[in-house]
C-alpha cells in the first residue's frame, strides 16, 4: 500500500473515532458525580447511550440522532444532591464540533419533586475542553420543584439544527459549586408560590446577582423558604432585592442576624416587620411628575466613595422616612437632574432601604453607588472583589490581560488607541499601590478606570463598516431613549453611525399615535403622537424609520377595556389544557385577521414618510397554543371531518402533520396579505420581520415558518434575534440562517441589552465584524435603550465611524 494512502487512512480513522482528550484535572476537595452507573443513565428518544470512561474520569454523551425528525437529544442521569448552600453548579465540557448544535437550546436540568429547575449553558470553544458555571439563582422552574435540597437527578440536554452525526460530547467533574461569599440574596420565592403571576421578584434578584458578580463580589442566592441559620453563618450582609412578603421563620432569623451585628439592604417592598426592623416607615408611594426619576442623587449626608449621581431609571418610588437615628443620603433625581426632596436611600443602624427596586448596574455610576452601599456596611467584603478585579484588568476578548494587549497591540494603531492604552497601564499601577496599601474601595476604581481605558484602545482598533450598511437598532420604548425626546434620541443614533430605527409604535391592544382602528395610548393628548414626532427626527438626521409591529400580542400598556371586549368576543387564544390567555389574540380568528391587518396598512396610508413595517410576536407563544373553538372549527373544515377527541387527536401521527402546516398557515397569512397590500400602496416600504433564530424549531413550536416569508418574497429583510454573547455560537446561527433566507437580506438580532457581562461594547465590536466577515448587509441592535448610550460612543471610535 502506498505510505500517503496508508497515513490517510489513518487519519480518517483517527477523525471517525473522535478521540476525547483527557479533561482538566479535578479539584480533590470537591468531590464529582459518580457518572460509572452507565444502566441507569436514560438516553432519551431517540439518543445514543451514554458511557463512562473511567480511565479518563468523564462520561461520554454521543450526539447523534437514532431516528429521524428529533430536535433535541438528551440524558437523564441519577445524581441526588442538597444544593441549598450551593452557588450553583460546575463541571467540564467537551464537544467536538458545534455547527449542528443550537446553542441558544442547550440546558442542564435538576430534578426535585414534582418539577425541574432549568439552567442554560453555551459552548465558547469546540474541540477542547470548557469549564461551564451554573448559577442556580438564574435557573427556570418547570412545574413544582421541590427545592434546591432535594435535588434527585440530571437531565443534560443539547438542541440541534440537524443531525450532529459524527459529533461527540463529553461531561467531567460535575459537583456543586461552593461560593461561599459574605453577602446574601434572598429570593421571594414564597410570594411567587403565593401569586403564580408574579415573576418581578426573580427579575430583581437576578438584578442583584448580576451586580454583584460585575462587581466580583462574592454573594449566594437562595429562597426565602430555605434560608437557614447555618447559611447564615459567615453571612455579613443579607439583600431583600423586592420581598413583598417574609415567611414567619426567615424574619425571626434575620431579626437575630441583625442584633448579632449582620447587616440589610432591602428594597421597595417589604413588609412592614421588616420596615420596622430596619428603623423606616413607608408613607406612600408616588409616580414620577414628568417622565421618570433619573437615579439616585447624593445629598450632603453622602457616603464616603458615593457618586454625585447613579443613574437609574425609576418611573415610582415608596415614600419612606426615618423613625430613629440614620440619614438619607441619596435623593430621586428628577428627569432634568435637579433635587426632587423624595428619600430614595436611607441608611440606619441596622442596614439600607432603596425605596425602589434596584434595576441595573449601568455605568460606573451605578456600580460604585452599589459599591459605596457595600462599604459603608461591611468594607471587609471588598478585598477579594478588589483582588479579583485587579487580575481582570485587559481580560478582554481573547487577551489574557494587558500585556497580551500591549504584545499583540498593532504598530500602526492611531495615536489616540495607543494613548488609551499607556493610561490603562498608568491606571493599573495606580490601583496596584491601592491594592499593596489595602484600600479596597481605591483600588477597584482605579481597577475599572484602567479596563474602561483598555475597552476603549480595543474599540480604536475596530474598522468602519461599508457606507451602504444598514445599521439598526430596535427601540422597545414609543418615547425613546429614557429622559430625552426623539430629536435627542435619534440625533445620538445618528451621531454614532446609525442610520437605522426600529420603534415599537404598535401592539394589537394599543396604537402611539392617532388611529381608526385600534385604542391610542392613554397620554396621547398630552404627549403627542410619537410615531410623528420619531418621523420628523429621522428626517432631520438621516434615519430611516420602521414601525415595529406586534401581531397578536395586546402589549403591556393596552386599553383595559378594550382588552376586555376582545376577551368577551372569545378572540384571544386557548392552551392545550383549555385555559384562556388574555394576552394574545388568535390568529384563526377572522376579526383579528381583519384589525391587524388594517392597523398596518393604516400606518402606510397615514405615514407615507415611514420606511417599512417590522413584524413581531409573529407567532404563537408556543405549541400549547391555540387551541380555541375557532381554531377547531376551521381545523375541521380544512380536513374535512370532525376532530373526536379534540385536542388530543391533532397531537397524534395522524393529524399532527396537517396541524403544524394549518398553525403556519395562520401566521404567514397575515405576512402574505399585508406584504401584498402595503406594496400597493407603497412599492418602496420595506417589509421585514423579527424572528427565532432556529427555523426548524420554531416553525415546529410556534407556527413561524419564516424560512417560506423568505423564499415567497414577502420579506425584504429578516431580523433573527442571535441573541448570544458567544462568538463561537454567533457564528453557528448565521451559517444556518444564511440558507434559511434564500437570499432576503439577513441583518442579525443582536441582543445589548441582554447580555450578562459589562464588555458590551467589544462583543457587539465581535459580532458585528463576524457579519462584516459573511458579507452580510446590515445588523439589528436590541436594545435602543441606556446600555445603548453607553456603548454609541465606543462604538463611534471605530466600529461604526462614519
Amino acid at each position: 500500500m502506498n505510505k500517503l494512502v496508508f497515513y490517510l487512512l489513518l487519519l480518517c480513522l483517527a477523525v471517525a473515532a473522535q478521540v476525547i482528550p483527557l479533561p482538566p484535572s479535578a479539584d480533590p476537595s470537591q468531590p464529582g458525580m459518580v457518572m460509572d452507573c452507565e444502566q441507569d443513565i436514560r438516553p432519551l428518544n431517540g439518543t445514543p447511550s451514554a458511557k463512562w470512561h473511567p480511565d479518563e474520569g468523564y462520561l461520554e454523551l454521543p450526539l447523534k440522532f437514532q431516528q429521524p425528525g428529533l430536535l433535541r437529544l438528551g440524558w437523564d442521569i441519577p445524581f441526588s444532591a442538597d444544593l441549598t448552600n450551593a452557588y450553583g453548579v460546575e463541571f467540564d465540557l467537551y464537544v467536538s464540533e458545534s455547527d449542528a448544535l443550537d446553542q441558544s437550546n442547550q440546558f442542564i436540568y435538576f430534578h426535585s419533586g414534582d418539577g425541574w429547575y432549568r439552567c442554560s449553558f453555551s459552548l465558547c470553544h469546540p474541540g477542547r475542553w470548557n469549564h461551564v458555571v451554573l448559577n442556580k439563582s438564574l435557573a427556570e422552574s418547570e412545574n413544582q420543584p421541590g427545592g434546591w435540597g432535594k435535588v434527585d437527578g440530571v437531565r443534560v440536554s443539547f438542541g440541534c439544527f440537524e443531525d450532529p452525526d459524527g459529533a461527540v460530547s463529553a461531561i467531567a467533574n460535575f459537583r456543586p459549586c461552593q461560593r461561599h461569599g459574605e453577602v446574601l440574596i434572598v429570593s421571594a420565592v414564597s410570594y411567587g408560590l403565593a401569586n403564580p403571576g408574579a415573576t418581578g421578584y426573580k427579575h430583581y434578584m437576578e438584578k442583584a446577582v448580576q451586580t454583584m458578580d460585575e462587581l466580583e463580589i462574592g454573594c449566594m442566592s437562595v429562597a426565602d423558604t430555605e434560608v437557614s441559620a447555618e447559611m447564615l453563618k459567615g453571612v455579613r450582609i443579607v439583600i431583600l432585592p423586592n420581598n413583598p412578603q417574609v415567611p414567619e421563620n426567615l424574619a425571626g432569623l434575620l431579626t437575630e442576624f441583625v442584633a448579632n451585628g449582620g447587616k440589610l439592604i432591602a428594597a421597595y417592598k417589604i413588609p412592614e416587620e421588616m420596615t420596622a426592623l430596619l428603623g423606616v416607615r413607608i408613607t406612600g408611594w408616588k409616580h414620577c411628575d414628568e417622565g421618570n426619576f433619573k437615579g439616585f442623587l447624593a445629598t450632603s449626608d453622602a457616603l464616603p466613595h458615593q457618586p454625585a449621581l447613579a443613574r437609574q431609571d425609576s418611573s415610582n418610588t415608596n415614600l419612606a422616612r426615618l423613625i430613629g437615628e440614620g440619614r438619607i443620603f441619596a435623593n430621586w433625581a428628577t428627569s432634568d437632574g435637579s433635587d426632587s426632596g423624595v428619600p430614595a436611600a436611607l441608611e440606619t443602624p441596622v442596614g439600607i432601604y432603596l425605596s425602589h427596586v434596584w434595576q441595573e448596574s449601568v455605568g460606573q455610576d451605578a456600580k460604585s453607588f452599589f459599591l459605596a452601599m457595600l462599604a459603608e456596611l461591611a468594607p471587609e467584603v471588598l478585598r477579594k472583589s478588589a483582588e479579583e478585579t485587579f487580575a481582570e484588568i485587559g481580560v478582554l476578548m481573547d487577551y489574557d490581560g494587558l500585556d497580551d494587549i500591549r504584545r499583540r497591540f498593532p504598530s500602526d494603531a492611531s495615536a489616540e488607541a495607543a494613548a488609551a492604552l499607556d493610561r490603562a497601564f498608568d491606571l493599573r499601577s495606580q490601583a496596584q499601590k491601592c491594592l499593596d496599601s489595602q484600600k479596597w474601595f481605591e483600588c477597584r476604581e482605579f481597577c475599572a478606570q484602567a479596563q474602561e481605558h483598555a475597552v476603549e484602545a480595543l474599540c480604536r482598533l475596530a474598522l468602519p463598516g461599508p457606507a451602504d450598511e444598514q445599521r439598526a437598532f430596535w427601540c422597545h420604548s414609543a418615547f425613546g431613549l429614557p429622559n430625552k425626546n426623539w430629536d435627542e434620541s435619534i440625533k445620538l443614533l445618528a451621531e454614532n453611525g446609525f442610520n437605522a430605527i426600529l420603534g415599537n409604535f404598535l401592539w394589537a391592544g394599543v396604537a402611539f399615535y392617532p388611529s381608526e382602528v385600534l385604542p391610542a395610548y392613554s397620554e396621547l393628548a398630552m404627549r403627542g403622537d410619537q410615531l410623528r414626532q420619531c418621523l420628523d427626527a429621522c428626517k432631520k438626521y438621516g434615519v430611516k424609520c420602521h414601525v415595529w409591529a406586534v401581531a397578536w400580542n395586546l402589549g403591556w400598556l393596552r386599553d383595559k377595556e378594550f382588552a376586555r371586549r376582545l376577551n368577551d368576543e372569545h378572540r384571544t387564544q386557548v392552551s392545550y389544557s383549555g385555559k384562556p390567555e388574555p394576552e394574545w389574540l388568535c390568529p384563526s380568528n377572522p376579526e383579528n385577521f381583519q384589525m391587524i391587518s388594517d392597523a398596518m396598512l393604516e400606518v402606510v396610508r397615514n405615514y407615507p414618510d415611514v420606511a417599512g413595517l417590522h413584524f413581531d410576536y409573529i407567532r404563537y407563544p408556543g405549541n400549547e397554543h391555540c387551541f380555541c373553538d375557532t381554531c377547531r372549527r376551521k381545523f375541521e373544515e380544512r380536513i374535512g371531518h370532525p376532530v373526536e377527541n379534540w385536542p388530543a387527536d391533532v397531537r397524534k401521527e395522524a393529524l399532527q402533520t396537517e396541524w403544524r402546516q394549518f398553525r403556519c398557515d395562520q401566521i404567514s397569512a397575515l405576512v402574505k396579505f399585508v406584504h401584498d397590500e402595503a406594496k400597493k400602496m407603497n412599492p418602496a416600504i420595506e417589509i421585514s420581520a423579527a424572528v427565532f433564530k432556529n427555523y426548524k424549531l420554531v416553525r415546529e413550536n410556534n407556527g413561524q415558518d419564516w424560512e417560506t416569508w423568505c423564499r415567497e418574497g414577502w420579506l425584504d429583510f429578516v431580523c433573527p434575534m442571535d441573541y448570544t454573547d458567544s462568538l463561537a455560537t454567533f457564528r453557528g446561527f448565521i451559517r444556518r440562517q444564511l440558507e434559511w433566507a434564500h437570499g432576503v437580506r439577513l441583518c442579525p438580532g443582536l441582543g445589548l441589552s441582554l447580555w450578562k457581562h459589562s464588555s458590551r461594547p467589544l462583543t457587539m465590536i465581535e459580532q458585528i465584524s463576524t457579519i462584516r466577515h459573511s458579507n452580510l448587509p446590515g445588523f439589528t441592535v436590541f436594545n435602543f435603550d441606556q446600555y445603548a448610550q453607553e456603548v454609541l460612543p465606543l462604538l463611534r471610535l471605530g466600529c461604526t465611524r462614519h
